[in-house]
């Protein structure tokens, strides 16, 4: 019979952000053994790590890289925004420009972006394609010229956001551009890496599915229909009458 093994007790031991957010307490864990703290990932929304409301719309991720004197450290992987956010973006009589591609950091390291434009008014499909050609030029750059952490400190401050909507508008006239999504990728070959750059340039188009035909069914229907009036329109059938067969009544001799 396996001997249960004694742990000891569980203990509590707080999560620190990185030096980006001032390494204030993001979290606590609850743990039996300190080395079961690396590698633990956190999400906070962004409000919390600025103390601004306006921040409610974007999630910091955070891994726990180290842990010492009790505190565990954290590294940043990246922000996403929030759906909700992401669909009041829309709306009518405006494009919706929205692209996901792959860039690499300054120290070489691979991270997916998801930019969206929203334009003032609406933008043919040459328009489009020029804008997302050029906003990915744009996160290209910025991230070959900074580090990680200074990029995510532009977008928790709009400073990206804004850099990016000024140069857009020059091609376009642009209300918005947000990043939602921002985050470390490990990239399975380099040819995966030129494919993404064309996935929205040459991806097919999604054929319609044609809708079933209801002629047959209607054509039917309108025959049970017309059977049921028909019924209803034929007299009943007379019933027989019984016959009666009287005797004659014998005269008396």
């Amino acid at each position: 019979m396996a001997q249960k093994i004694r742990r000891g007790k569980r203990k509590w031991y707080s999560i620190h952000a990185p030096k980006l957010f001032e390494q204030q307490e993001i979290g606590q864990t609850f743990v039996y053994e300190t080395e079961n703290i690396v590698g633990k990932h956190v999400k906070v929304n962004l409000m919390t790590l600025t103390n601004n409301p306006k921040k409610q719309s974007m999630n910091v991720f955070f891994a726990v890289t180290d842990f010492k004197e009790g505190k565990a450290s954290t590294k940043t992987l990246g922000v996403e925004m929030q759906q909700a956010s992401t669909r009041r973006l829309a709306r009518r009589g405006r494009s919706k420009v929205a692209d996901s591609f792959r860039a690499r950091t300054k120290k070489g390291q691979i991270v997916r972006v998801k930019p969206v434009i929203m334009t003032r008014t609406l933008a043919d499909g040459e328009v489009q394609k020029a804008l997302r050609a050029r906003c990915r030029e744009l996160i290209k750059e910025t991230l070959g010229k900074y580090s990680f952490d200074t990029v995510i400190s532009d977008i928790a401050n709009n400073r990206l956001q804004k850099y990016l909507k000024d140069q857009l508008s020059a091609v376009f006239p642009v209300r918005s551009a947000d990043i939602r999504y921002l985050r470390y990728e490990k990239a399975d070959s380099e040819e995966e890496d030129d494919l993404e750059e064309t996935q929205y340039v040459e991806r097919p188009k999604r054929e319609k599915t044609p809708k079933a035909s209801t002629e047959g069914l209607a054509s039917l229907k309108e025959g049970l229909e017309e059977a049921l009036a028909a019924e209803k329109d034929e007299p009943a059938p007379k019933k027989a009458k019984k016959k009666v067969v009287e005797e004659d009544d014998e005269d008396e001799e």
